[in-house]
């Protein structure tokens, strides 16, 4: 679906956080605890941890927070210029996360 949307070519070269990520929030339609994941993350929840298989959890997390609480469009998510570091840093200081 997301190949389709943005092109085969253009979804291989996303990163990583970005198709897995989507795929996931896509996938659960609305069914994630966003504040709960947050809290995780931030308490260094090993289901968060990318060394332990947490990626989807993790991905899924960066790409709720800029679809959901940031209010980016799925365009805008899918062809931006966000970095995974960048999302983490800011999730991890409370930038723009509504309580």
């Amino acid at each position: 679906m997301t190949a389709d949307a943005v092109g085969t070519w253009r979804y291989l070269r996303l990163e990583r956080w970005r198709q897995d990520g989507y795929a996931d929030y896509v996938a659960k339609g609305g069914a994630f605890d966003f504040a709960g994941r947050l809290r995780g993350f931030r308490e260094g929840d090993p289901e968060l941890d990318p060394q332990r298989s947490g990626l989807y959890l993790r991905y899924h997390l960066l790409v709720a927070y800029l679809l959901d609480q940031r209010g980016i469009s799925v365009s805008d998510l899918l062809a931006g210029s966000y970095s995974a570091g960048q999302i983490e840093a800011d999730l991890l200081a409370g930038s723009g996360v509504a309580p």
